[in-house]
């Protein structure tokens, strides 16, 4: 809990697609709105559009915690690669990632992710 309130702006990302090997970057401003410094912990959680296997709609991949004075702006800038794409597939007994359609949740908690943004795993 915090005893002021954050916005988060329009994302940053290197690029709409990853594939094997392959590394993003994604930054996201995030402003202190209110009237006095506070921490907030920025989080990115990862969504599987169709998956063959049940997933949860958001895991968390990521989470930075942030110390910002009142009025001012911090950049969060997050890296991801293959490995947060992956669940365990207990057919194959291995962590697997299948191509596809995914989404990007970034916001203060898994309720709360005013931020999406689509991304393609070739």
């Amino acid at each position: 809990m915090s005893y002021t309130q954050f916005k988060y702006g329009k994302p940053q990302i290197s690029s709409s697609s990853i594939s094997n090997g392959e590394k993003l970057t994604v930054t996201i401003p995030v402003t202190n709105i209110g009237k006095v410094a506070g921490k907030e912990v920025v989080q990115l959680y990862v969504g599987d559009e169709k998956c063959s296997l049940q997933r949860p709609v958001k895991e968390l991949k990521k989470f930075s915690k942030v110390n910002i004075l009142s009025g001012k702006t911090v950049d969060v800038t997050f890296t991801i690669d293959e490995d947060d794409f992956k669940f365990y597939d207990d057919r194959k007994s291995e962590w697997v990632v299948e191509p596809g359609k995914f989404k990007l949740y970034i916001g203060s908690s898994s309720v709360s992710v005013p931020v999406q943004i689509n991304i393609n795993y070739k």
